[in-house]
């Protein structure tokens, strides 16, 4: 999460000093071509290691992001004894319900 938004602000910056340019490329500095290369770069790389963690997440379902896989950050249960059933008969009642005053 804040990997990506720090990527899009970056890119937004950046448009932005493109638009005030006038798209010019001629007044642009070494420095800003440098900088708009590297978020081009930097974008394809988060792409592909944020596939990669969501393939790593759907095998081993640890790491929901990169960030948190960068910190070692894992989601665990406060007491895994628990028994974790969901009960469902209010929310199918109020879907029969809905069904029926819709049909009436």
């Amino acid at each position: 999460m804040v990997g990506s938004y720090a990527l899009k602000k970056a890119q937004n910056i950046v448009m932005q000093k493109n638009i005030e340019n006038g798209g010019d490329q001629s007044e642009e500095s070494k420095l800003f071509r440098f900088f708009r290369k590297f978020l081009d770069n930097f974008e394809k790389i988060f792409k592909v290691a944020n596939l990669a963690n969501f393939v790593a997440f759907l095998l081993f379902g640890k790491y929901r992001s990169i960030s948190e896989r960068l910190c070692g950050i894992s989601m665990k249960y406060i007491n895994p004894d628990t028994v974790r059933y969901l009960d469902f008969e209010l929310q199918n009642r109020t879907i029969i319900w809905g069904i029926i005053s819709d049909f009436i």
